[in-house]
C-alpha cells in the first residue's frame, strides 16, 4: 500500500468548506496509511491521542517521525512537526 497523495489546494478547500473539521480526517486517514507502510518501526499510536491536551504534542511528535521515515529523511520531524503550527499561525494573522 502507497500514501496517497493528496493536494494542498483540496486539503485547504475542504478545511474551509467543512468549518475545520477536514484536517481531523485527514490525520486520521494519514495516520493510518503511515501505519501500515512503516509498519512497527515508526508507528503512530492510536488515535484518540490526538483530542487529549498534552498528551497530543507527543502524538504530533511521533506523527512527524513516521512521515521523516515515510519520506526516507526528505521532510524532517522538526518541519512536520512546527510546519502545521507556523501554517495555522500565519493563516490566523491573515484572518485578524
Amino acid at each position: 500500500m502507497r500514501i496517497k497523495h493528496r493536494s494542498l489546494f483540496g486539503i485547504t478547500i475542504l478545511t474551509i468548506i467543512t468549518f475545520g473539521i477536514y484536517p481531523i480526517y485527514w490525520y486520521f486517514i494519514t495516520k493510518t496509511e503511515m501505519n501500515v507502510v512503516n509498519g512497527k518501526s515508526a508507528k503512530v499510536p492510536f488515535f484518540l491521542w490526538f483530542f487529549i491536551p498534552v498528551i497530543n504534542i507527543w502524538w504530533f511528535w511521533r506523527f512527524a517521525k513516521a512521515i521523516e521515515k515515510i519520506t526516507k529523511g526528505s521532510v524532517s520531524r522538526w518541519s512536520a512537526f512546527f510546519g502545521p503550527i507556523f501554517l495555522a499561525l500565519m493563516a490566523g494573522f491573515l484572518l485578524v
